[in-house]
């Protein structure tokens, strides 16, 4: 298909492939994270390349990866443009997704929750940033209900490692 797509493969464990496929449509799909779920895995990432009209999606993939696929529904957080680089799956089945929001010197730090689904859950996301470009590459929750994320703050010519520990 047209642009980037989405690789996705199992192997045993001597490497040796046992199925692949690609998926993915016209749109530029860029692949984040991916969780194993009892009937599949949940795959997160972004459409678009370092623009300001990225957006993420969250998209279920079958357990046999040659069955159809359900086309992914992008989304942005509030309307801004959204990038995804990781994502967590919490103990009640919904998902922390971690990125950026915003593009370029006006980026900040986006930590979310969605559900069961991929559907962002209303009033449970950050947004945090400061001078410069911010960006959230991993995320993680316990059973205390904190969420930490680690990332990075990119200023002119110095970064800095963020980390940050909180609850929605």
């Amino acid at each position: 298909m047209a642009n980037n797509n989405l690789l996705i493969f199992k192997i045993k464990t001597t490497t040796d492939v046992i199925s692949k496929r690609v998926f993915g449509d016209v749109s530029d799909e860029y692949a984040a994270d991916i969780e194993v779920v009892p009937d599949g895995y949940m795959v997160s990432g972004t459409i678009g390349k370092e623009t300001d009209i990225q957006e993420a999606f969250v998209r279920f993939v079958p357990g046999n990866i040659q069955s159809a696929i359900d086309p992914s529904v992008p989304f942005r957080i509030d309307g801004a443009s959204t990038s995804i680089t990781s994502m967590f799956r919490t103990a009640d089945g919904n998902y922390i997704l971690a990125g950026q929001t915003g593009s370029g010197s006006a980026a900040d730090m986006l930590i979310f929750e969605t559900d069961k689904r991929g559907a962002p859950v209303e009033g449970k996301k950050l947004v945090t940033g400061s001078t410069g470009a911010q960006v959230a590459y991993d995320v993680v929750s316990g059973e205390d209900g904190f969420i930490v994320a680690v990332g990075k703050n990119s200023y002119e010519y110095n970064s800095l490692i963020s980390l940050l520990k909180f609850r929605f």
